[in-house]
């Protein structure tokens, strides 16, 4: 059932895009792309830049519960990378699996590798709840006060995750059967040290996007802030659908809607698609360079964490 859903969700949504593509055929026929070296190799290292903020986000996280490890250090970039490419299969249930196969091999407990790689997913969340904000500028009337009700929700539901893990972690039965889950004692202090690489993240990711834009039509840097909720606003989206590997669709569909008010809607679409596939080639090339550069993870660990 889960696969048949999946399926009809992500051809529904393929159907939805290339649908407004062919019926904008006219707009799609205008779009003219300007090659510029220079743009494409800015934007590309702020897109590089923007995913290395995630994963000082996972280090921050590690180290505020104790589970850092100076000496792995070197292993640490391998183990998010791989296990990060995984979040493309729906539900990021495998993204979970890797990260805790990976790290006990780098000696993170289960438990906690688990736990972590949850947390961040939250704190990514409310990261993009909190930048989306900036597109408010974008919008007028009832949907304007959803944006900002939406954020004022997620902030209150940040200032009560350090409660609710405290509980979790107090419960008897997860104490029995996962006892290094005592460690995940954040605070707010820890995870607002952690917060600012989330929301770094997605600014930066905004800035490659914008600068790619500029390549289809030149916009003035006054709408950059704008552009920044409008991206956000859309990871949001894509990360409230579950079903869709890493919001594959439904990101550019909720993209495309709300670029459609400064662009032609076939080119709306388009470049929704197209920066798709531009951070997905950045991707690629990111974790190609650690895995060339990053040594494989130890031998002896990797057979007790299978075990």
């Amino acid at each position: 059932m889960y696969a048949t859903i999946r399926l009809i969700l992500l051809l529904g949504i393929a159907a939805y895009l290339a649908w407004e593509i062919l019926s904008h055929w006219s707009d799609v026929q205008t779009l003219s792309v300007r090659i510029d070296g220079l743009t494409l190799f800015a934007a590309a290292m702020l897109g590089i830049l923007a995913y290395q903020c995630l994963f000082a986000g996972w280090l921050i996280l590690l180290w505020r519960i104790g589970c850092f490890d100076r000496r792995q250090l070197k292993f640490y970039s391998r183990v998010w990378w791989v296990s990060y490419v995984f979040r493309y299969v729906p539900g990021k249930v495998f993204l979970l699996i890797e990260r805790v196969r990976m790290g006990v091999a780098v000696g993170i407990p289960p438990a906690t590798g688990a736990a972590v790689a949850l947390i961040e997913t939250l704190l990514a969340g409310f990261a993009a709840a909190w930048v989306s904000l900036l597109a408010v500028a974008y919008y007028a009337g009832q949907t304007q006060w959803t944006i900002i009700g939406l954020c004022i929700v997620s902030i209150a539901i940040f200032l009560l995750l350090p409660a609710g893990i405290r509980f979790l972690c107090s419960l008897s039965v997860v104490r029995r059967k996962f006892p290094d889950m005592a460690s995940l004692t954040l605070g707010w202090s820890d995870l607002l040290l952690a917060s600012p690489a989330f929301i770094l993240h997605f600014i930066l990711l905004a800035g490659s996007f914008f600068l790619c834009l500029n390549l289809v039509q030149e916009l003035s840097w006054t709408a950059f802030p704008g552009i920044c909720g409008v991206y956000a606003l859309s990871h949001l989206a894509g990360m409230v659908a579950m079903l869709s590997p890493g919001g594959l669709g439904v990101r550019e569909g909720a993209l495309s809607l709300q670029l459609s008010r400064i662009l032609p809607h076939g080119v709306a679409v388009t470049a929704a698609i197209g920066v798709r596939l531009w951070f997905i080639v950045l991707e690629l090339a990111s974790l190609g360079v650690v895995v060339l550069l990053s040594p494989k993870l130890p031998e002896g660990a990797n057979a007790a964490g299978k075990e």
